[in-house]
């Protein structure tokens, strides 16, 4: 009966050992691979302001970055 005992628990170890392995294995590569749904980096698109043009805000969310451009002239000598 001891015997027995023993041989399921080399089994049993040996079992484990092999997909703990083949999953090791399987995810390693996974790592490495690249999909067509995995998400690409953010295009770089530039911005050029115009003469008279300056920045008045930036808005920032995960899926996008808007500025808010403004070409009004502030006379600060007129502000109090």
């Amino acid at each position: 009966m001891k015997s027995q005992v023993s041989m399921f628990r080399r089994v049993a170890f040996v079992s484990v050992s092999v997909c703990s392995l083949i999953l090791a294995y399987k995810l390693g590569k996974a790592q490495h691979r690249t999909d067509t749904w995995c998400t690409s980096p953010p295009s770089h698109n530039l911005l050029a302001l115009k003469e008279g043009q300056t920045i008045v805000g930036v808005s920032e969310t995960t899926s996008a970055t808007r500025f808010y451009i403004g070409s009004d002239v502030v006379d600060s000598e007129n502000e109090a």
